[in-house]
């Protein structure tokens, strides 16, 4: 039998309970690390995921410049008992590809890949109306259109 904890369940409770604006202000998003492979001229970047201040999960992207790609090599936004679904994941994916696309100046052209969607992930892709690769200009648009009409409010850096 596993017990949660206060905070667990309190976190839970919030969850339930809460709007896709208060779930988008409570989600903290930090890019842990950057490691570049110098033979490969890729970088290496891990973000973490935080609901209230309270770890939930992570995701590693490897991005080339050379080659304009961007390779979705995780995805593990609810880690931490009692976060599951209210857009939590929805939430955690679109932050991330805006800050990475933000923070290392890529242009619309750049290539994603999700190349391990497991089924749960597949089926949230579709949903989202995204293919397993696709220029970031539309993984953008698609994704940011697809969060807000579930109630976030995020921004499109590409207009």
């Amino acid at each position: 039998m596993i017990l949660m904890s206060v905070y667990d369940s309190q976190l839970a409770e919030f969850l339930r309970n809460a709007a896709p604006d208060a779930v988008q202000s409570s989600l903290a998003v930090s890019r842990d690390r950057t490691a570049v492979d110098p033979r490969c001229r890729w970088d290496y970047a891990k973000f973490d995921f935080y609901l209230l201040g309270r770890y939930s999960g992570s995701a590693t992207l490897h991005t080339s410049h050379d080659e304009e790609l961007v390779v979705w090599r995780t995805f593990y936004p609810n880690e931490c008992h009692g976060v599951t679904k209210r857009g939590v994941g929805t939430a955690a994916h679109v932050e991330t590809i805006i800050r990475l696309t933000e923070q290392e100046q890529l242009h619309s052209r750049y290539v994603v890949i999700s190349p391990s969607a497991n089924r749960g992930r597949a089926s949230q892709l579709a949903a989202m109306k995204l293919n397993t690769r696709e220029h970031l200009g539309d993984y953008l648009r698609k994704s940011v259109e697809y969060a807000n009409r579930k109630g976030f409010r995020f921004h499109n850096p590409f207009g």
